[in-house]
């Protein structure tokens, strides 16, 4: 976790507001969470993720995602991979 970098926009509305934080890795997250809790007055965290990692989903919900990414996605071919690999991981 980090207070708002130079030239970060996300990082430049947070700061107008208050107090800006941001994480970049998962293992940031509470702690950034937390600092923002804790500040004195209005505070944003800006958390930066992957485009290309897919949602969490059930077997419900797999069939939705699967049409959705038929219907033209650009990048379904890079986020049909990464959710790939995340099932075989799990297995």
């Amino acid at each position: 976790m980090r207070e708002r970098a130079a030239g970060d926009s996300h990082g430049n509305f947070a700061e107008s507001c208050g107090i800006g934080f941001r994480c970049e890795r998962p293992d940031e997250v509470h702690s950034a969470l937390e600092a923002m809790m804790l500040a004195d007055g209005p505070a944003l965290c800006a958390a930066i993720v992957d485009p290309f990692e897919p949602p969490k989903v059930d077997a419900d919900q797999a069939p939705h995602m699967a049409e959705a990414l038929a219907r033209g996605e650009p990048n379904r071919g890079r986020i049909a991979l990464a959710f790939h690999n995340g099932v075989a991981r799990r297995l």
